[in-house]
């Protein structure tokens, strides 16, 4: 079973998507099998790592994307590999849907299985790694309390500025909050495991 990890604060610009890719490359250096899910929509760990394997050619308009992924319901299908110990779940900057795609699913954002969806996706996949790192927006949305409910562990990104702090002790919260939720389900809780 995957080892899974989010990067995550509430404010952009503070080193998330350079947290998942280096944790990506430094994991895989060591040996160990990464997925790189991108749920941010600037993507800039799926260009960083795709440039970093020189696989660039693999990105075309065809390419799927983790918004394929969902609506499929399917993350095998959007998985690319770019090295023997390196994939990842590309972000294609169509990731506007998941709010849709549930509602019309689900019914309303109060359904217990709103913020659990890909939950179930990444465990179909995750005994297929050794980690799985998870990139996501800077919001307190669907895409990073999917994100939570499918983690292990949550590490708060922090740049020396106050506003970065406050976003990492929203990003906590949040955690915390999702965590409890899980409790009660009788599910594995995600950990805030620091900044």
């Amino acid at each position: 079973m995957a080892i899974k990890m989010v990067f995550g604060n509430q404010k952009g610009g503070v080193g998330k998507s350079t947290c998942s890719y280096l944790f990506t490359l430094l994991l895989s250096l060591r040996g160990h099998k990464v997925l790189l899910i991108d749920m941010d929509k600037q993507a800039n760990s799926t260009h960083w790592l795709i440039n970093t394997f020189d696989k660039l050619h693999l990105l075309s308009e065809n390419t799927p994307t983790i918004q394929d992924a969902i609506v499929n319901q399917d993350f095998r299908s959007a998985i690319l590999p770019l090295s023997e110990n390196v994939d990842i779940i590309p972000n294609g900057k169509d990731l506007d849907g998941i709010d849709i795609f549930l509602y019309k699913m689900l019914g309303d954002e109060k359904h217990p299985a709103f913020n659990f969806y890909l939950r179930k996706l990444v465990s179909e996949i995750e005994a297929d790694y050794d980690f799985i790192i998870w990139d996501t927006p800077p919001t307190q949305n669907t895409y990073t309390k999917n994100a939570l409910a499918a983690s292990d562990y949550a590490f708060g990104v922090v740049k020396c500025e106050t506003s970065s702090l406050n976003g990492a002790k929203d990003f906590q919260d949040t955690t915390n909050t999702l965590g409890k939720i899980m409790e009660a389900m009788k599910l594995k809780p995600v950990q805030f495991a620091g900044v």
